[in-house]
């Protein structure tokens, strides 16, 4: 395959169209939730790291 040195500048904007594109935008899925803050985060995985941990350990020692 030739390599061709440069970009053929400007490049100019070519529109994305056709079947598919419009299949994907009529999909298109909108989520209205607010973000999730560290400190939610936090709070959660405070609710769950003891057992996750003891889960863990509970894994390893079987794997011995």
């Amino acid at each position: 395959m030739p390599v061709k040195q440069g970009l053929g500048l400007p490049i100019r904007h070519i529109p994305i169209s056709g079947p598919a594109v419009d299949l994907l935008d009529s999909r298109k899925e909108h989520n209205d939730n607010s973000p999730v803050t560290a400190q939610e985060l936090r709070v959660s995985f405070e609710k769950v790291k003891t057992s996750l941990f003891s889960g863990l350990d509970t894994l390893l020692q079987s794997k011995i």
